[in-house]
């Protein structure tokens, strides 16, 4: 049985409408690019730092760089108010 696929990057807490993680998900789509926190930082212009800290929970990205995930990883944006 194939796993579901994860839901549209905007869902950056755990629990939110049942959703999975922004983190799980962010690197869920950086596994299936074969992509590292550099390779990804260059495709959207912030730096592998910024990258690692979004994908530990440290911080949140802003609304511009959720925008540049979305587009760099081809999925639509979901933002709900919580």
């Amino acid at each position: 049985m194939r796993a579901p696929k994860p839901p549209a990057l905007g869902h950056w807490r755990s629990g939110v409408l049942g959703h999975a993680s922004f983190e799980a998900m962010m690197l869920h789509r950086m596994d299936q690019q074969e992509w590292t926190d550099v390779s990804l930082g260059a495709r959207i212009g912030v730096s592998s730092t910024t990258v690692y800290n979004w994908r530990m929970g440290k911080y949140a990205p802003t609304a511009r760089d959720l925008a540049r995930l979305a587009t760099a990883f081809g999925v639509p944006i979901c933002i709900t108010a919580v």
